[in-house]
């Protein structure tokens, strides 16, 4: 589990559609805006990492 120390807050401005699609994302999969960015992040950092190999 990551320590709050650990965790640098981003701020990043988006459009207002990709910012919607976003949240309904999120609400779709029962997660919060940040829980769902990060579930993206993850899935495309995986799928970076299964192509190098």
């Amino acid at each position: 589990m990551l320590k709050q120390s650990d965790i640098s807050p981003l701020l990043v401005r988006i459009p207002a559609p990709l910012k919607q699609w976003l949240s309904d994302r999120a609400e779709a999969n029962d997660r919060s805006m940040t829980g769902e960015i990060l579930a993206i992040m993850k899935a495309v950092q995986r799928a970076e990492q299964r192509a190098v190999q």
